[in-house]
């Protein structure tokens, strides 16, 4: 099967292979509880908006003295994701921490 793949983080991404966008909805219709990516709906769309929050992050960030802003150290974290089950939509998606190094995170996600 051609599965969607991307390890993020280590200069290995296929641009040619897509995953899916947005997380699916759950529902009784299949025996893992899920929908294919042809529904649209996604289980976040029932949820209430708060005009007030939104979602950012500004990790492991520096400025200089001139207000550039700079990574205080190397990214130690990788991730990766991919298809198990193109057909009932079955990814796997895992993110590693270095912890003072990206050694061990490297070597988790290979």
């Amino acid at each position: 099967k051609n599965c969607n793949y991307k390890n993020s983080g280590l200069g290995s991404d296929f641009p040619h292979l897509r995953m899916p966008s947005q997380a699916i909805k759950p529902s009784q219709t299949t025996p893992i509880g899920m929908t294919g990516v042809r529904n649209n709906d996604t289980w976040t769309d029932d949820l209430p908006i708060c005009k007030l929050s939104g979602v950012g992050m500004s990790a492991n960030q520096m400025y200089r003295e001139d207000g550039t802003p700079c990574s205080e150290h190397e990214y130690e974290d990788r991730s990766i994701h991919f298809c198990l089950d193109k057909e009932n939509g079955i990814y796997l998606y895992g993110v590693f921490d270095g912890h003072d190094s990206a050694r061990a995170a490297y070597f988790a996600s290979q």
